[in-house]
C-alpha cells in the first residue's frame, strides 16, 4: 500500500444495482432496507435489454422473454429509490450493438484508457467533463452466480472501475430468479440466480432460500461499506501474488482501510503488508471479513497491520488507525489512473498483483432479458457502457452507436 499516492476519491454515486420490471419483489419494504444497508446509491430502471421492449405509457413489455410485473411501474420504482436514498438511472431503448466480453477487472484499465482516448478525440475541449458509468455488470461469464466466487468478484470489480475513474457501477440484479437447476461450485451450492437477493423461486424441483435471503454476492457488495465512504481517497495498492487482490482507501479521519481478497478456494494466504505515506498504529488490527459459507460480515481484532492470515475464498478489510508519528494533515499526491497496475513491492513479496478471480472460462450465456442489446451511450456530458463486460472500442468499431437516449440519469437540478 502506498498511502502517499492518490487514485482519486471514492464517488458518492459509485455503488449501484440494477432493478428490472419483471421483478415482482422489487418494491418490497425489506428489499429497500437491505439495499440501503448495503450502501447502494444508484438504481437502474427498467433494465438492460428489457428496456428495448418496455412501453412506458402502458407498463407492458413486448418482444418475448420477459414481462412487466404489476406494481413495477415508474412511479413505484421512484418511491423505492427514495426509500433507499438512491439516484435513479433511467435506461431508454436505442438501437443494438455487439460485444467483447470484459472478463476480469484486470481488463478495466485498458478499457477505460481506450474509452478516454475516444472521448478526447470526439469531445475535444469538453472531454474532461465526460463521466463514465458502468450500468450493468456481474459474474455471468462464470458458472458462479450466487456462490463465493461471485462474492469475491463483486468488490474487486467495483473498486477497479472506481480506481480508473468510473463514477458509477451497477450490479445485475436485485432479484432475478433461477435460470436452471442449482449446481455445485467449489463445494458450494450455486442457485444460478443473477440476483443479489433470493427471489424464493424454484426450478427442476429445487428451490432457493426464503425470499430476500442475501446471497454471497450481496455480502461482497456490502463489504464495500467497510472499505470506503463517499469522499474518501483511493490510494495506490498492488500485490505480488496473483491469487490475492488488494484495494486501499484513505479515510477522511486519517485512517487507512485495506481490502484483501483471497481468490484461492482451498488455501489460506499468509500475507505481509508494507506501507508508504502512512504509519499504522501498533497492536492488533481491526478486521471486517466475509468468508465462504458466511451469512454476515464478521468484525474481529486479529493479526497486525503488517501480517494477516486470509481464509480461502475470503474478503478481509483492515481498518487501520494512524500512529502518532503519522501527521493528520498529510494528503496523498494525486496521480492519473494507471493504464495498468503498477508494482509496489511488499516487505516479503507475498502480496500479489491485483487480478480477477477467473471462474472456469464459461462463455457468456446471458438470457435476452438481461442485456445483449446495449452499447456505449453519451448524453449531455456523460457516457455510459450499459454492460461493464463489453469493450466500448469493439462496440464502436462494430458500428454501434454513440447517442443520447440510453441510461440517462434524471437531472440533478
Amino acid at each position: 500500500m502506498d498511502a502517499g499516492t492518490s487514485l482519486g476519491t471514492v464517488p458518492s454515486t459509485g455503488v449501484g444495482i440494477n432493478t428490472a420490471i419483471y421483478d415482482p419483489r422489487m418494491n418490497d419494504a425489506s428489499t429497500s432496507a437491505l439495499m440501503k444497508a448495503a450502501g447502494v446509491r444508484q438504481l437502474r430502471y427498467p433494465g438492460g435489454s428489457v428496456a428495448d421492449g418496455y412501453h412506458w405509457k402502458t407498463h407492458t413489455f413486448s418482444g418475448g422473454g420477459s414481462w412487466a410485473a404489476p406494481g413495477d411501474d415508474f412511479d413505484h420504482f421512484m418511491a423505492t429509490a427514495k426509500k433507499v436514498g438512491a439516484q435513479p438511472i433511467i435506461t431508454a431503448n436505442y438501437g443494438t450493438g455487439t460485444s467483447d466480453l470484459l472478463n476480469t477487472p484486470a481488463k478495466i484499465a485498458g478499457t477505460t484508457s481506450a474509452l478516454r482516448s475516444m472521448i478526447a478525440t470526439y469531445a475535444g475541449a469538453h472531454a474532461a467533463s465526460v463521466e463514465i458509468a458502468v450500468t450493468e455488470t456481474d459474474g455471468d461469464f462464470s458458472p458462479a452466480k450466487t456462490s463465493q466466487a461471485a462474492a469475491l468478484f463483486a468488490p474487486d470489480t467495483y473498486m477497479s472501475w472506481f480506481e480508473h475513474g468510473a463514477v458509477n457501477v451497477d450490479w445485475w440484479n436485485v432479484h432475478n430468479g433461477m435460470g436452471t437447476a442449482p449446481t455445485t461450485v467449489n463445494g458450494e451450492t450455486d442457485y444460478q440466480d443473477e440476483g443479489v437477493l433470493s427471489s424464493g423461486s424454484c426450478s427442476a424441483g429445487h428451490c432457493e432460500p426464503a425470499r430476500d435471503t442475501p446471497f454471497p454476492t450481496y455480502w461482497g457488495i456490502r463489504s464495500l461499506t467497510v472499505l470506503a465512504h463517499p469522499g474518501d481517497t483511493m490510494v495506490k495498492a498492488s500485490s505480488a501474488k496473483q491469487s490475492v487482490a488488494v484495494h486501499a482507501v484513505r479515510s477522511r479521519n486519517g485512517g487507512l482501510n485495506v481490502m484483501l481478497i483471497n481468490k484461492d478456494p482451498q488455501n489460506t494466504a499468509q500475507v505481509s503488508l508494507s506501507y508508504a505515506g502512512f504509519t499504522p498504529a501498533p497492536g492488533k488490527a481491526r478486521t471486517v471479513s466475509y468468508a465462504k459459507g458466511g451469512t454476515a460480515l464478521t468484525t474481529a481484532a486479529q493479526g497486525t497491520a503488517a501480517t494477516q492470515m486470509l481464509p480461502p475464498y475470503s474478503i478481509t478489510t483492515l481498518q487501520l488507525k494512524p500512529s502518532s508519528a503519522t501527521t493528520g494533515t498529510h494528503s496523498p499526491s494525486h496521480a492519473a489512473p494507471p493504464a495498468a497496475a503498477a508494482p509496489v513491492a511488499s516487505a516479503s513479496g507475498t502480496i500479489g498483483t491485483r487480478a480477477q478471480a477467473k471462474a472456469a472460462g464459461a462463455p457468456d450465456s446471458r438470457p435476452e432479458q438481461s442485456n445483449t442489446a446495449g452499447g456505449l451511450a453519451c448524453g449531455g456530458a456523460r457516457c455510459w457502457t450499459d454492460d461493464g463486460r463489453i469493450s466500448p472500442v469493439a462496440r464502436l468499431q462494430s458500428g454501434s452507436r454513440v447517442t443520447s437516449g440510453n441510461a440517462l440519469p434524471l437531472p440533478r437540478s
